[in-house]
């Protein structure tokens, strides 16, 4: 599978502000001066994105690979966030999954793309955001919603029927029900999580009769 974006905070020098990678194409650079953390956005996705996605998840991990030399460079207290986007070439689409019934979800569609495509959702370029954050890396995870800006988007009414119509279920609260669970039904996370190899920089030719199953040359005689 092809990695479409993602965005992280609270890993080594990325603090509280949520860094966003996308759109990612088959061939991305990423340049910048020394020290400003070109690498550890690859060791981030290396190493921690697949346990975050398992977080937004809440799935039960015996174990984190979040180390202390992972923490936030300084000594305050940072949320970590993953990120997961959806382009808004694939809003339509998306949508006519999650309400496959045209002639019965005709109107909701209508709301649900109202919905993904509000300011409060989208960033500059038209693309929506699901972001999960917690105050700690092995904590649990939620989506990172501002309640009082999304509850303008739909009216009390309309926000009813489309959380009807995504969970088939009824009565409920606005900010209880139907407002989470909604945002919940239609947010995005990646089902499958890309395999990653790291090159090293630095490489050598190892010694006839080395083995080695990475890219740091050692084997590579016998390979």
């Amino acid at each position: 599978m092809l990695l479409k974006g993602f965005g992280f905070s609270g890993y080594r020098s990325f603090g509280n502000e949520l860094t966003k990678v996308a759109p990612l194409r088959k061939v991305n650079l990423i340049i910048g001066k020394n020290n400003t953390g070109k690498s550890n956005i690859i060791n981030f996705l290396n190493e921690q994105y697949a346990y975050f996605v398992s977080k937004a998840k809440n799935q039960q991990q015996h174990a984190t690979p979040f180390k202390d030399t992972d923490k936030h460079i300084s000594n305050e207290q940072v949320e970590h966030k993953i990120a997961f986007p959806m382009l808004k070439n694939e809003i339509k689409d998306y949508i006519n999954e999650k309400l496959p019934d045209a002639s019965q979800n005709r109107f909701e569609r209508q709301l649900a793309q109202s919905l993904l495509k509000s300011n409060v959702l989208t960033d500059n370029n038209g693309d929506v955001w699901f972001i999960y954050k917690s105050d700690s890396h092995n904590g649990k995870f939620s989506l990172d919603i501002n309640f009082d800006k999304i509850l303008q988007v739909l009216e009390p009414r309309e926000w009813l029927e489309l959380w009807t119509a995504l969970t088939r279920s009824s009565g409920g609260d606005i900010r209880q029900h139907w407002i989470p669970e909604t945002l919940a039904s239609l947010a995005r996370i990646p089902s499958d999580v890309p395999e990653v190899k790291i090159i090293p920089a630095i490489r050598k030719i190892g010694s006839a009769g080395s083995q080695a199953n990475d890219f740091s040359g050692e084997g590579i005689i016998e390979r």
